[in-house]
């Protein structure tokens, strides 16, 4: 006997069509991201809640239902709620929320700021499939991120909307939230995201590599779409190669924090039954973390170094600091400035203490002479050999790369960030280097 087809089944069936449908449609638009609409699977969910799209970096879930039901009314929705989707794997937004050291408030406020980022991006796309008239709220948001954030990433948003009310955040979601966030990766016990989702993250990254790839090749000379697209998947690289790079300053070191993954609840609950609520063992008030100690960042203040320029790298220093909970509650951070000598030290015993200096503005600039490095080493070691500075992890030294370097290499890891191309005889063999753009 056939089968007969449910209604259920139906809806699936002609849901995966009409996405295929919207694929099509968004690709005449975007063919340079065929790699990145075919990474994601369509599958057809309940999805409980109010969102009718979701993610998980390997599937694109969706309501059947409302799927048809919206495509009979608002196509345009369902190539926008795609791509929304789509651009949060490319701009490696899954990865953003899931720090240990991120309470729900700041976690649901980073989702949001992803949504934000998303959207910005794709109204300024200007496609037959993204246009749309832009609400009140929406001008009004998009002229505080044009104003406070240099470059529009989730990072930035985040920082811009950190502190505004419980009910500016409910509006902005109302307005920007368009997929469920409930399956991005997120960490096991307060531990770091598991290896399967960490090789997710290393494919989206091919997948961002060979977009920006693909949309070079076919790209129209001035065309302001794909060079919008373009800034954003640059910066998002950026980024990213910027926060894996401080990752190389960490150490590990004992935390006064419970261990769950080191506790046997067999033998607690045997103790308290045998002995009346008295446990044969208690949990381990410690564990081993991998985070940055004792960190120097020198920037260089010489008069071919700009002051706006190291503001942006300390800024974003302190967005990458924030968001990837890379230090000790008690780290301490030296920030050094200079040029032909050392002009300024600062002694800040946290990444929050950095983030509000940058944020209020209370760093001035002292400089503008030429640029020799060898001081700045030569004034940490002094400092070494006084005791002020102790497990000193690394240095980092920001710089236009125009100077003198030192020839001895110290014995902390050290790592130049350059502002343009640099010549890569000049820069000792043991310094770890990185070309940056803010």
């Amino acid at each position: 006997m056939a089968h007969i087809e449910t209604e259920e089944e139906w809806q699936a069936r002609m849901s995966v069509k009409t996405m295929n449908f919207i694929k099509r449609e968004v690709y005449q638009d975007f063919p340079f991201m065929s790699v990145a609409m075919e990474s994601l699977t369509l599958e057809p969910r309940t999805l409980s809640g109010a969102y009718y799209f979701a993610t998980d970096g390997e599937h694109l879930y969706f309501q059947p239902e409302d799927v048809i039901r919206i495509f009979k009314s608002n196509a345009l929705f369902l190539d926008r709620a795609f791509l929304h989707s789509l651009f949060h794997c490319l701009l490696y937004h899954l990865w953003l929320i899931p720090q240990e050291n991120m309470d729900e408030d700041a976690r649901r406020r980073m989702s949001l700021a992803a949504d934000i980022a998303v959207e910005y991006l794709i109204d300024q796309l200007q496609k037959p499939t993204t246009k749309r008239i832009l609400s009140l709220m929406r001008r009004e948001v998009y002229e505080r991120v044009k104003s406070s954030c240099v470059l529009p990433s989730a990072q930035a948003i985040f920082e811009m909307i950190r502190w505004d009310s419980k009910e500016q955040l409910l509006a902005m979601a109302q307005e920007f939230g368009v997929d469920d966030h409930r399956f991005w990766p997120m960490p096991e016990n307060g531990m770091p995201i598991p290896m399967p989702s960490q090789d997710l993250q290393k494919k989206w990254e091919k997948i961002n590599r060979q977009t920006q790839l693909m949309q070079k090749q076919g790209r129209d000379a001035g065309e302001e779409a794909a060079e919008v697209l373009a800034s954003y998947l640059e910066n998002q690289k950026q980024r990213r190669n910027y926060g894996d790079f401080l990752r190389q300053f960490t150490r590990m070191r004992e935390e006064m924090k419970v261990d769950p993954d080191s506790f046997d609840y067999g033998y607690y609950y045997y103790g308290l039954k045998l002995y009346h609520n008295m446990p044969l063992i208690e949990e381990l008030e410690s564990r081993e973390s991998k985070r940055i100690d004792s960190f120097v960042i020198v920037v260089d203040t010489s008069d071919s170094t700009k002051g706006e320029l190291v503001q942006r790298f300390l800024k974003e220093t302190a967005d990458v600091l924030q968001s990837t909970g890379s230090f000790f509650d008690r780290a301490v951070i030296h920030l050094i400035q200079a040029d032909d000598e050392v002009r300024d030290h600062r002694v800040l015993h946290s990444a929050k203490e950095f983030d509000e200096m940058i944020r209020y503005n209370e760093l001035r600039i002292h400089g503008g002479g030429n640029t020799d490095f060898r001081p700045a080493f030569e004034y940490v070691r002094k400092l070494q050999e006084t005791g002020e500075i102790k497990d000193l992890c690394g240095l980092l030294y920001f710089t236009d790369g125009k100077g003198t370097f030192p020839k001895q290499k110290p014995e902390y890891d050290v790592a130049f960030l350059f502002l343009e191309d640099y010549n890569e005889k000049e820069v000792p063999q043991w310094a770890m280097r990185l070309l940056v753009t803010f």
